[in-house]
């Protein structure tokens, strides 16, 4: 009886600090898979990733939930996004970033459900960043009522000063690299919200400043669980750690915030996401573009005649890759043809955007593929595009290949006005490609690589 009535007292407070800590997160994989996979910045770019990076100074005060399944828009409206708009607005000390943090209660009044009413039911961190990218949100003391406040004409015009201008996911759930994913965006001080399953007594009753599981805890059956959403707003070398922001008050853990080690991240998280803020538009382009190969070796190329070609020749199965850089917000195309007019996409992937937003490094086609130069004694081209607009390129490449001549000519004919005039554009003489261009008189620049094949 002593044992049984142990167990029901120890049950009972397990259950007692699970219902202060609600959760919320609808982990959907089937959607998660159809948002675009983010262009993060790539290694082979020439990119360092700092030992350690935190995003902490700029986040808000750890707040409560409370029993509201409410998690997924905190995570994306109070802590990430407010994050993002301090360092954009240069919001300085706890004090002034806690005055604009973002509602979290503004999202969730326009995500729920027809029937949750009290806000239990939770929601998926797709549709909160959804909301955010379409409503955006007031300040929480403009729209601090956990459930049910209604949404008034004026609150809505207030909350377009807080949306983002689009999101994408850093990996599959499947993948093996989602922590260099993360660390990534972290260092390019973008905050990471993610979705994961972490019903465990060690996260949920937890009060050190590191998650630390109880042996197997992470062996059972917890992915029957619900999911819940978190903010990563650093990470540790020395550690092997991401820093998380929770909403579960400043008493859980180290005042709201946890390091959770990066093996038991890459095992329960399965959704992150990183977010931009909404692009104003310029009427100029600039980049650099280079080609280097598979042993790390830049490819020389010249300018001649509107394209570039290689000054030496190579011979059928070379490797090598495309380092891609942009300046300003852009659409990125990329495609190589031969003489017989096969052409072959390079850029994007079914699973990647074009757009690159501003300051972004990119590995064409991507840092684990090359391209591959296959027949001997021919020539094959390459050709991207730089574009201010979308464009639907299978569509693009079936015009192309109906015409006879040149490519440049070819796209020419294709293209007509949307291209920028030749006299607006400026290429630099250096053995690589660098540019820059003005775009009032036209929105494609499209550079074409001619490679020499022995």
């Amino acid at each position: 009886m002593k044992k049984i009535l142990l167990f029901l007292f120890f049950t009972f407070l397990f259950l007692e600090a699970f219902s202060q800590t609600r959760m919320g997160c609808k982990l959907d994989s089937n959607a998660y898979k159809n948002v675009f996979l983010a262009q993060i910045p790539q290694r082979g770019a020439n990119i360092q990733l700092p030992k350690n990076f935190s995003l902490k100074q700029f986040c808000p005060t750890p707040k409560n939930q409370g029993e509201y399944g409410t998690c997924v828009a905190w995570t994306s409206a109070y802590y990430a996004r407010t994050i993002m708009l301090a360092q954009k607005n240069k919001w300085q000390g706890t004090k002034e970033i806690d005055l604009h943090a973002g509602s979290p209660y503004f999202v969730y009044e326009n995500i729920k459900g027809y029937t949750d009413k009290t806000c239990q039911e939770g929601a998926g961190l797709i549709i909160a960043l959804e909301a955010l990218k379409q409503h955006g949100t007031v300040t929480f003391s403009s729209f601090s009522k956990p459930c049910g406040q209604p949404i008034s004409s004026e609150l809505r015009k207030k909350a377009e000063d807080y949306k983002i201008g689009e999101y994408r996911r850093l990996f599959l759930a499947n993948s093996k690299e989602k922590v260099l994913a993360v660390k990534k965006s972290i260092a390019q001080g973008k905050p990471v919200v993610i979705g994961l399953q972490c019903f465990f007594k060690s996260f949920i009753q937890a009060k050190d400043s590191v998650w630390k599981p109880k042996e197997k805890e992470l062996e059972e059956n917890w992915k029957d669980e619900g999911g819940h959403a978190l903010t990563i707003v650093g990470y540790n070398e020395d550690l092997q750690a991401f820093e998380v922001v929770n909403s579960w008050g400043t008493l859980w853990a180290n005042k709201g915030f946890i390091w959770m080690p990066y093996q038991y991240f890459q095992e329960i998280c399965f959704e992150a996401y990183e977010m931009y803020e909404i692009e104003e538009p310029t009427s100029q382009i600039a980049g650099e573009l280079k080609l280097n190969l598979s042993v790390g070796i830049e490819m020389p190329l010249k300018l001649k005649d509107g394209f570039y070609e290689t000054t030496q020749t190579y011979q059928a199965g070379t490797l090598f890759k495309m380092y891609l850089s942009n300046t300003e917000p852009i659409y990125i195309y990329a495609f190589s043809t031969d003489l017989m007019d096969k052409s072959h996409l390079i850029f994007p992937s079914e699973q990647k955007s074009p757009l690159l937003y501003q300051n972004m490094n990119t590995t064409l086609p991507d840092e684990n593929h090359y391209i591959q130069i296959d027949n001997p004694n021919t020539t094959d081209y390459i050709c991207v595009l730089y574009s201010k607009e979308r464009l639907h390129l299978p569509s693009l490449l079936e015009q192309l290949s109906a015409l006879e001549g040149k490519l440049l000519d070819r796209i020419q004919k294709v293209l007509g006005s949307k291209l920028i005039p030749a006299q607006q554009i400026n290429f630099q003489e250096i053995t690589g490609i660098k540019f820059t261009a003005k775009t009032d008189k036209g929105s494609i620049l499209p550079i074409i690589v001619a490679i020499k094949k022995k």
